[in-house]
Protein backbone atom coordinates (compact mmCIF):
# COMPACT_ATOMS: atom_id res chain seq x y z
CA UNK A 1 0.00 0.00 0.00
CA UNK A 2 1.62 3.88 -0.98
CA UNK A 3 2.06 5.87 1.83
CA UNK A 4 -0.44 8.29 0.84
CA UNK A 5 -2.77 5.39 1.21
CA UNK A 6 -1.60 4.75 4.75
CA UNK A 7 -1.23 8.24 5.99
CA UNK A 8 -4.82 8.80 4.77
CA UNK A 9 -6.39 6.02 6.89
CA UNK A 10 -4.24 7.03 9.90
CA UNK A 11 -5.42 10.31 9.70
CA UNK A 12 -9.45 8.79 9.60
CA UNK A 13 -7.96 6.66 12.66
CA UNK A 14 -6.50 9.50 14.74
CA UNK A 15 -8.67 9.46 17.88
CA UNK A 16 -7.81 5.58 18.23
CA UNK A 17 -5.13 4.19 20.44
CA UNK A 18 -1.60 4.33 18.42
CA UNK A 19 -0.82 0.28 19.37
CA UNK A 20 -4.48 -0.51 18.23
CA UNK A 21 -3.86 2.04 15.11
CA UNK A 22 -0.74 0.16 14.15
CA UNK A 23 -2.02 -3.67 14.68
CA UNK A 24 -5.33 -3.19 12.91
CA UNK A 25 -3.52 -1.06 10.05
CA UNK A 26 -1.50 -4.13 9.65
CA UNK A 27 -4.68 -6.23 9.36
CA UNK A 28 -5.66 -4.01 6.64
CA UNK A 29 -2.29 -4.69 4.68
CA UNK A 30 -2.81 -8.77 5.07
CA UNK A 31 -6.57 -7.56 3.38
CA UNK A 32 -4.92 -5.78 0.59
CA UNK A 33 -2.46 -8.09 -0.34
CA UNK A 34 -5.31 -10.33 -1.71
CA UNK A 35 -7.96 -9.21 -4.67
CA UNK A 36 -9.90 -6.30 -2.83
CA UNK A 37 -13.21 -7.55 -2.18
CA UNK A 38 -16.12 -6.98 0.30
CA UNK A 39 -16.18 -10.25 2.43
CA UNK A 40 -12.45 -9.86 3.24
CA UNK A 41 -13.15 -6.15 4.06
CA UNK A 42 -16.45 -7.66 5.95
CA UNK A 43 -14.10 -10.14 7.46
CA UNK A 44 -11.65 -7.80 8.64
CA UNK A 45 -13.84 -5.14 10.65
CA UNK A 46 -15.59 -8.08 11.89
CA UNK A 47 -12.71 -10.07 13.67
CA UNK A 48 -11.37 -5.89 14.91
CA UNK A 49 -14.86 -5.56 16.29
CA UNK A 50 -14.51 -9.10 18.32
CA UNK A 51 -11.02 -8.31 19.42
CA UNK A 52 -10.95 -4.65 20.52
CA UNK A 53 -15.49 -3.71 20.71
CA UNK A 54 -14.47 -1.01 17.89
CA UNK A 55 -16.52 -0.93 15.32
CA UNK A 56 -14.29 0.19 11.95
CA UNK A 57 -17.16 0.00 9.83
CA UNK A 58 -17.91 3.33 10.21
CA UNK A 59 -14.05 4.18 9.56
CA UNK A 60 -14.57 3.03 5.80
CA UNK A 61 -18.04 4.06 5.13
CA UNK A 62 -16.40 7.08 3.10
CA UNK A 63 -13.57 4.85 1.50
CA UNK A 64 -14.46 3.86 -2.21
CA UNK A 65 -12.08 0.61 -3.29
CA UNK A 66 -11.24 -0.27 -6.61
CA UNK A 67 -8.88 -2.66 -9.18
CA UNK A 68 -7.61 -2.02 -12.29
CA UNK A 69 -6.39 -5.94 -13.91
CA UNK A 70 -5.29 -7.63 -17.37
CA UNK A 71 -4.21 -10.94 -18.49
CA UNK A 72 -0.09 -11.16 -18.56
CA UNK A 73 -0.41 -12.13 -22.08
CA UNK A 74 -1.47 -8.26 -22.91
CA UNK A 75 2.23 -7.29 -21.39
CA UNK A 76 3.59 -5.08 -19.17
CA UNK A 77 3.42 -1.04 -18.90
CA UNK A 78 7.40 0.19 -19.38
CA UNK A 79 6.85 2.32 -15.97
CA UNK A 80 8.49 2.36 -13.11
CA UNK A 81 5.20 0.75 -11.58
CA UNK A 82 2.16 -0.39 -12.84
CA UNK A 83 0.35 1.75 -11.11
CA UNK A 84 2.30 5.04 -12.81
CA UNK A 85 0.64 3.60 -16.27
CA UNK A 86 -3.03 4.92 -15.27
CA UNK A 87 -4.68 8.18 -14.65
CA UNK A 88 -7.78 7.48 -12.74
CA UNK A 89 -9.93 11.02 -12.06
CA UNK A 90 -12.37 11.37 -9.66
CA UNK A 91 -14.89 13.60 -9.37
CA UNK A 92 -18.29 14.27 -8.00
CA UNK A 93 -21.25 16.44 -9.21
CA UNK A 94 -22.71 19.24 -6.41
CA UNK A 95 -26.08 20.90 -6.99
CA UNK A 96 -26.37 24.63 -5.82
CA UNK A 97 -28.45 26.96 -5.79
CA UNK A 98 -28.20 30.28 -7.95
CA UNK A 99 -30.32 33.31 -7.89
CA UNK A 100 -31.01 35.35 -11.32
CA UNK A 101 -31.10 39.68 -11.23
CA UNK A 102 -34.73 39.11 -12.12
CA UNK A 103 -34.85 37.43 -8.76
CA UNK A 104 -35.85 33.51 -9.75
CA UNK A 105 -33.96 30.64 -8.10
CA UNK A 106 -32.04 28.01 -10.45
CA UNK A 107 -29.74 25.02 -9.45
CA UNK A 108 -26.58 24.44 -11.47
CA UNK A 109 -24.78 21.83 -10.95
CA UNK A 110 -21.08 21.94 -10.54
CA UNK A 111 -17.93 19.54 -11.24
CA UNK A 112 -15.73 19.03 -8.00
CA UNK A 113 -12.80 17.08 -8.81
CA UNK A 114 -10.57 14.78 -6.46
CA UNK A 115 -6.88 14.72 -6.59
CA UNK A 116 -6.68 11.68 -8.33
CA UNK A 117 -7.28 8.13 -5.87
CA UNK A 118 -4.35 6.47 -3.73
CA UNK A 119 -2.88 3.39 -6.30
CA UNK A 120 -0.26 1.10 -5.98
CA UNK A 121 0.78 -2.01 -7.43
CA UNK A 122 -1.06 -5.70 -6.76
CA UNK A 123 -1.51 -7.66 -5.95
CA UNK A 124 -0.76 -10.26 -9.18
CA UNK A 125 -1.12 -13.59 -9.53
CA UNK A 126 -0.36 -16.30 -12.19
CA UNK A 127 -3.15 -14.99 -14.78
CA UNK A 128 -3.23 -11.13 -14.15
CA UNK A 129 -1.53 -7.98 -13.50
CA UNK A 130 -3.27 -5.73 -11.16
CA UNK A 131 -3.47 -2.40 -9.33
CA UNK A 132 -5.57 -1.23 -6.60
CA UNK A 133 -7.02 1.98 -5.63
CA UNK A 134 -8.87 3.92 -2.87
CA UNK A 135 -9.94 7.02 -2.37
CA UNK A 136 -12.62 8.95 -0.29
CA UNK A 137 -16.22 10.07 -1.87
CA UNK A 138 -18.77 11.95 -0.56
CA UNK A 139 -22.69 10.85 -1.20
CA UNK A 140 -23.05 12.72 -4.57
CA UNK A 141 -23.30 11.73 -7.97
CA UNK A 142 -19.55 10.66 -8.56
CA UNK A 143 -17.88 9.70 -11.80
CA UNK A 144 -14.29 7.67 -12.00
CA UNK A 145 -12.67 7.75 -14.79
CA UNK A 146 -9.09 5.31 -15.89
CA UNK A 147 -7.33 6.33 -18.74
CA UNK A 148 -3.49 5.33 -19.59
CA UNK A 149 -0.99 7.49 -18.39
CA UNK A 150 0.37 9.91 -21.64
CA UNK A 151 3.74 8.72 -22.71
CA UNK A 152 3.95 5.48 -21.37
CA UNK A 153 4.98 2.31 -23.55
CA UNK A 154 3.45 -1.35 -23.26
CA UNK A 155 5.50 -4.49 -24.38
CA UNK A 156 4.22 -6.66 -26.88
CA UNK A 157 3.85 -10.98 -26.79
CA UNK A 158 5.49 -10.97 -30.07
CA UNK A 159 7.18 -9.59 -32.21
CA UNK A 160 5.11 -9.42 -35.01
CA UNK A 161 2.25 -7.51 -33.01
CA UNK A 162 4.80 -4.75 -33.53
CA UNK A 163 4.57 -4.51 -36.97
CA UNK A 164 0.71 -6.23 -37.52
CA UNK A 165 -0.85 -3.52 -35.38
CA UNK A 166 -4.29 -5.79 -35.84
CA UNK A 167 -4.88 -4.62 -32.08
CA UNK A 168 -4.94 -2.11 -29.45
CA UNK A 169 -5.19 -1.89 -25.88
CA UNK A 170 -8.61 -0.64 -24.60
CA UNK A 171 -10.18 -0.59 -20.59
CA UNK A 172 -13.46 -1.31 -20.33
CA UNK A 173 -15.44 0.23 -18.85
CA UNK A 174 -13.37 3.38 -19.11
CA UNK A 175 -15.73 4.93 -16.31
CA UNK A 176 -18.33 4.46 -14.12
CA UNK A 177 -20.79 6.95 -12.56
CA UNK A 178 -22.55 5.90 -9.26
CA UNK A 179 -24.47 7.58 -6.46
CA UNK A 180 -22.03 6.44 -3.28
CA UNK A 181 -24.19 5.09 -0.16
CA UNK A 182 -22.57 6.54 2.93
CA UNK A 183 -21.36 2.51 3.62
CA UNK A 184 -17.72 0.90 2.29
CA UNK A 185 -17.85 0.62 -1.28
CA UNK A 186 -15.94 -1.74 -3.74
CA UNK A 187 -16.26 -0.95 -7.48
CA UNK A 188 -15.96 -4.33 -9.89
CA UNK A 189 -12.45 -4.18 -11.41
CA UNK A 190 -11.84 -2.26 -14.32
CA UNK A 191 -10.08 -4.31 -17.28
CA UNK A 192 -7.43 -3.58 -19.57
CA UNK A 193 -8.17 -6.17 -23.01
CA UNK A 194 -6.87 -5.96 -26.36
CA UNK A 195 -9.33 -5.42 -29.37
CA UNK A 196 -9.00 -5.28 -32.65
CA UNK A 197 -8.94 -2.26 -35.25
CA UNK A 198 -11.61 -2.19 -37.19
CA UNK A 199 -10.46 -2.48 -40.79
CA UNK A 200 -12.65 0.68 -42.97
Amino acid sequence: MENETRKSLEAMLHELDPSLLERELAGLQGVLVQPISKKRFDDLIADIKVRTGTDFSTLFSKTLWGSIRWKKSIGRPLAPTLASAFVIEHIHWDTVMDGTPDGRVKYVDLVAPHKEPSKWDGPDDGDYYRISFMTETPSRPTRIRVNFAAQVGWEWEHPSEIFLRSSYRDIIPSERYFLKEDKLSILDPFEVVKKPFSLL
